[in-house]
């Protein structure tokens, strides 16, 4: 799926605030906050790279892994990229960290891609390549939210899911329980970000 989200990504942006206005750029800022002021830090699917303006401003001394599986998401994301910032772009889509060691990952809406056996599995594999476990920021599309919340909310939810089915080979037909997933296996370090959303969610473990 290296090349999956080549074909929309120069129409990201728009696709996503058309139909979520601010409310994914937003989440993340709020997540961004809560991330460590030094040390190494990796990205985990982050697109086309428009908050990395943000994140530079926020913080500023991280030295940053790029992880992305889309080529021309990461071109994008080298265009938005600030003067000094200091990033390294990974273009994979096995996770693989290549022997950069890391205190935190980053994790944008990008485990709504993987279904629900599969989000452990993603945070195994990054967890095992590095020496100590780091400390992951996950902010994404928490299903409970979105099933208990208003229709409209809802039919957004499965408008995306199924213009992605057919755009980017995105595989699940629903949202997968990504938090869910979290909390059974990292309940004892598990800390909620209150991100202030009806629809998002976001934590620390």
């Amino acid at each position: 799926m290296s090349n999956s989200f080549d074909f929309i990504a120069p129409y990201y942006q728009f696709l996503s605030k058309a139909m979520y206005g601010s409310a994914i750029i937003e989440a993340q800022k709020k997540a961004i906050v809560h991330l460590p002021e030094n040390g190494n830090l990796v990205i985990i699917g982050g697109g086309d790279g428009t908050l990395l303006p943000y994140l530079y401003k926020k913080k500023p001394s991280l030295e940053i892994l790029y992880i992305e599986s889309s080529g021309k998401m990461i071109e994008l994301a080298q265009h938005n990229q600030k003067k000094g910032q200091n990033i390294k772009f990974r273009l994979t889509d096995d996770f693989s960290l290549d022997g950069f060691q890391t205190d935190a990952i980053f994790a944008p809406f990008v485990l709504d891609m993987f279904r629900n056996s599969e989000i452990t599995e993603v945070i195994n594999t990054i967890n095992s390549q590095c020496k100590k476990r780091p400390k992951w920021f996950v902010v994404d599309f928490d299903h409970n939210k979105v099933l208990y919340g208003t229709w409209y909310n809802k039919l957004r939810t499965t408008l995306s899911i199924y213009f992605f089915r057919i755009t980017t080979g995105y595989q699940p037909k629903k949202l997968p329980l990504i938090f869910e997933a979290i909390r059974l296996h990292y309940r004892k370090s598990l800390k909620t970000i209150d991100i202030e959303s009806k629809m998002f969610s976001c934590v620390s473990f």
